[in-house]
């Protein structure tokens, strides 16, 4: 039992690992592409950005 308890254990902490580093890469990403479509659009100081609506 105690094998099998910390074999669950080592694979949860690499799955939670994984999981983070995906959430970080897609955030990443997606802020990116948020910044590209800004920066090719016509200023409107009037609304809020997508990337700062993000943030909040």
């Amino acid at each position: 039992d105690f094998v099998l308890e910390r074999f669950n254990k080592a694979i949860a902490e690499k799955l939670v690992c994984s999981v983070s580093i995906l959430h970080e890469d897609y955030v990443g990403t997606l802020t990116r592409c948020l910044n590209n479509l800004e920066r090719n659009q016509d200023d409107d100081d009037r609304s809020t950005s997508a990337s700062e609506a993000l943030q909040e």
